[in-house]
């Protein structure tokens, strides 16, 4: 048995609503009640926050997050042991992709399907890293490509897998090393890019 609040109320799968019914239900022969419990399943499934909700529909609290936090250019500027860390990220191409499946452990699977390049250049000072002005000036650079694959488990969407490949190249000789799709994690994918938590499922982050 399971319960939804509507307004404040508590509606059953059985079809009562509050003591009131309940009493009105007693008298009631087994197929109006069966009927009636019937009625509620279905007007439960279709309430937004309720158990049953549309798979798909659920996905998008995963989805529009994720896209609007890999849409914009973001700035960082990080320490390292002697000098300064300058990065750009440029937002590229993004997908997602949602389907239904025959398994009854998965019924539907995504993935979100994102690219974006990065620029990097040293200073000595922090003020210098800052003044850096991507992309007038050159700097390594690299270009990423991730998979995120999701699946749909106990009517909860969870991370099944994370790819990545990437290509770098130098901005001195412009030979560019490229690295195949291979296994990564999410946490890496985070550590890597920290606005990706927007990513995970909601309850993972």
């Amino acid at each position: 048995m399971f319960t939804c609040d509507l307004g404040g109320m508590a509606v059953a799968e059985d079809g009562m609503t509050g003591t009131k019914a309940s009493r009105r239900f007693r008298f009631m022969n087994a197929a109006s009640i069966g009927a009636t419990a019937w009625i509620c399943s279905v007007f439960l499934f279709a309430l937004s926050g309720c158990k049953g909700q549309d798979p798909i529909a659920a996905f998008q609290t995963i989805n529009k997050p994720c896209e609007a936090a890999l849409g914009v250019t973001e700035d960082v500027v990080t320490k390292l042991s002697r000098s300064w860390l300058r990065q750009t990220h440029f937002p590229g191409s993004y997908v997602h992709n949602v389907k239904s499946t025959d398994s009854q452990v998965t019924p539907y699977t995504a993935t979100i399907d994102f690219r974006y390049h990065t620029l990097s250049l040293a200073r000595d000072s922090e003020e210098e890293a800052k003044a850096i002005n991507f992309p007038d000036q050159k700097g390594l650079r690299i270009d990423d490509r991730w998979v995120i694959h999701y699946a749909y488990v106990n009517s909860t969407w969870i991370v099944e897998k994370v790819q990545n490949s990437s290509r770098i190249t130098s901005p001195v000789s412009g030979t560019s090393e490229a690295q195949p799709f291979s296994d990564s994690t999410v946490e890496y994918l985070v550590a890597t890019r920290k606005i990706a938590i927007a990513c995970r499922p909601p309850a993972a982050h």
